[in-house]
């Protein structure tokens, strides 16, 4: 299966693979630093071919005490990126976001703080 599977790495931007297309694209906990998130998920579905399948493990924004309970339980290194105006979070009220741009979505709920959501590309009759 390497031969057929290729893991990309970006810093953020699309420049280094504008162009190309892929079956499948996978993120994790990129959305909650994502200020903008409609023209980044619109440049998702761009890269994905016919058929193309995403799958986005989210943290949900959640309050204070949410983020104070990650903090305490999970012990994240990086927990002045939480508290800064950079993280943004996400929630419930943007999963409209995704139903506009792929079809079939389909949303879990675990544990009241990370979202699993997945789609496909739609139809190009469907856009």
């Amino acid at each position: 299966m390497a031969d057929r599977v290729r893991l990309i790495r970006t810093t953020g931007g699309f420049e280094e693979i504008a162009g190309e297309r892929f079956d499948a694209v996978f993120t994790k906990s990129v959305l909650a630093v994502v200020a903008d998130r409609g023209p980044f998920l619109d440049a998702l579905a761009r890269l994905l071919a016919a058929g193309g399948k995403v799958a986005f493990i989210e943290n949900c924004h959640g309050g204070r005490f949410l983020q104070w309970l990650r903090y305490k339980v999970v012990h994240r290194r990086n927990f002045d990126q939480w508290k800064s105006r950079q993280y943004v979070g996400f929630t419930a009220d943007e999963l409209d976001l995704f139903r506009q741009r792929f079809a079939g979505v389909r949303v879990h709920r675990r544990l009241w703080m990370v979202y699993e959501i997945f789609g496909h590309k739609r139809p190009r009759n469907d856009q």
